[in-house]
């Protein structure tokens, strides 16, 4: 298996993290500025616990990063 730098390892994982419609939206909503879980589960339209899983994906990506209210997207 070829062996890449990381700088392309990393970016794959964003681009991989960007890949559902939800989270990209939830991405364009944030570059709005922060927004609640409440008010990104509103504007994608999907319940909670699926909003949260999609949030994960992204704070493990380090696409976003959340304080104590809202999630706030991260830009490298």
């Amino acid at each position: 298996m070829a062996q890449f730098p990381e700088i392309y390892t990393e970016q794959a994982k964003i681009f991989k993290a960007i890949g559902h419609p939800a989270r990209l939206m939830m991405v364009e909503a944030l570059l709005e500025g922060p927004k609640t879980v409440s008010e990104l589960t509103a504007i994608v339209q999907l319940e909670m616990p699926t909003v949260s899983r999609h949030l994960n994906c992204l704070k493990e990506a380090q696409v976003v990063k959340s304080e104590k209210k809202e999630i706030l997207l991260f830009i490298q």
